[in-house]
């Protein structure tokens, strides 16, 4: 779905995605239908997730009906789409991946994200080869493009190697040699191209992210029994130290995939808050232009949900902030249509409703990936660098899509299942776990 583009680089294509958006949410629907009808049964109960998506698509409704341009809050807009349409597909999808997921399935699903990742960057890295350019951002006083790929904007392909830079992290933790690979590719890609989009919110949301999958897989108990490898804290520290002694590389044998795992982590957040780029750090988190466009637009949201707590309706925010008054820095790029924070959005558009509704989605995403830590590491870990990256963003289809089919994952029972134990204990250092590895199966 990322790679999908009409030509060219020039402007944003964000119209294939939506229709392949659209089309994919209304067959989920149509298969959950046709498969369980309307006695179907969910296999794990999560009614946190369950309400908040019920709420949430009950307060669009509403928003719709309010709305004073209620063809747009229906239908969306031409390109980014987001009306209720768009919502009742991401609707479908949730219920698909709920009803039919199953855990086994995860180890598979994080394998596509970590290859998913690689291709994306590898699109940036072929756009910036190729000369093509999007936008551009001030660093030093000098025009420094941007790598935007096959996302169309820079910020969507900085928050889409974010979102599944976790998943790289849970394959460098596999004990398969093939999986490190992917998962170092995918980490070095992704973080390349993390910094070369110039994209604060999917630099914060990276680093956040990595923190969130090191302390859940820090507090994850030896007795889980993880596929990823990761015990118990004593286990985790016993097997870093060697990466730092040179004894792992003395011997001639790959470090355990939790010391590889969390140096890799180290090597992220740091190259990401310190960037190769000399000032380029400081430039960009100094109050711009554009954060302060954000921060007005996020007072005058905020303002107006308070004005009508029942929700102005969908794609109707331009009518507001056509009245703002701009800055004499401000670029002429046209107007605010929506308040680049998933948190505001909701409340401005949907009223008190749409977020108490959205806030019991993401809550109840947190707790079930909290809960169920066990196998879904990386989709909890993926799941929070989305929620942070879309708080200086706003949501499109590839995000609503990924945001979707995360929550119906935990909701689904991601994590519990038929999980492998690799046995570690008995595992050497240099094994690529394809002989002498003692297996079994344990049901969580």
């Amino acid at each position: 779905m990322p790679l999908l583009v009409v030509s060219g680089w020039e402007r944003g294509y964000e119209l294939p995605k939506l229709i392949l958006f659209l089309c994919t949410g209304f067959l989920c629907a149509l298969a959950v239908l046709w498969r369980d009808g309307t006695h179907g049964k969910l296999r794990q109960k999560c009614a946190l997730i369950d309400f908040g998506m019920a709420l949430w698509i009950f307060a669009g409704a509403i928003a719709v009906m309010v709305s004073p341009d209620r063809y747009h809050s229906f239908y969306g807009s031409y390109e980014r789409g987001m009306g209720f349409v768009t919502e009742l597909a991401a609707f479908g999808i949730f219920l698909a991946v709920r009803v039919f997921y199953k855990p086994a399935w995860t180890s598979v699903l994080i394998r596509v994200g970590a290859v998913s990742a690689i291709l994306i960057a590898l699109g940036g890295i072929v756009q910036r080869a190729l000369g093509y350019a999007t936008d551009f951002v001030k660093v030093n006083g000098v025009d420094v493009a941007r790598m935007s790929g096959t996302l169309g904007h820079s910020a969507y392909f900085g928050l889409a190697l974010a979102v599944l830079l976790p998943f790289c992290l849970e394959m460098i933790a596999r004990p398969f040699l093939r999986d490190r690979i992917i998962g170092c590719a995918g980490i070095a890609l992704s973080v390349f191209g993390i910094v070369n989009s110039f994209s604060r919110g999917a630099m914060l949301a990276a680093v956040v992210g990595c923190g969130v999958w090191l302390v859940v897989q820090w507090s994850t108990k030896k007795e889980s029994s993880s596929p990823s490898g990761i015990g118990d804290p004593q286990t985790m520290v016993r097997s870093w130290i060697p990466v730092f002694t040179g004894m792992t590389t003395l011997k001639m044998r790959l470090p355990r995939p939790a010391g590889l795992a969390m140096t890799m982590l180290v090597v992220v957040i740091i190259f990401l808050m310190t960037s190769t780029y000399g000032n380029s750090w400081h430039s960009r988190v100094t109050l711009d232009a554009s954060a302060r466009i954000r921060l007005a637009d996020w007072s005058l949201a905020a303002r107006e949900g308070i004005r009508k707590p029942w929700g102005h309706g969908q794609e109707t925010f331009w009518r507001d902030a056509i009245m703002r008054p701009k800055f004499p820095d401000e670029p002429n790029d046209g107007i605010s249509d929506r308040p680049h924070n998933i948190w505001l959005d909701e409340f401005y558009s949907k009223g008190v409703l749409g977020l108490i509704g959205f806030m019991l989605m993401m809550g109840g995403g947190v707790y079930t990936g909290w809960k169920r830590r066990t196998g879904a590491v990386g989709v909890l870990a993926a799941l929070v660098a989305l929620v942070v990256a879309l708080s200086f963003l706003f949501n499109f289809s590839y995000s609503l899509f990924l945001l979707t089919v995360f929550l119906g994952m935990l909701a689904g029972g991601g994590g519990r299942g038929i999980l492998v134990d690799y046995n570690y204990n008995s595992l050497p250092y240099g094994s690529n776990a394809t002989n002498g590895t003692k297996c079994s199966t344990v049901t969580h």
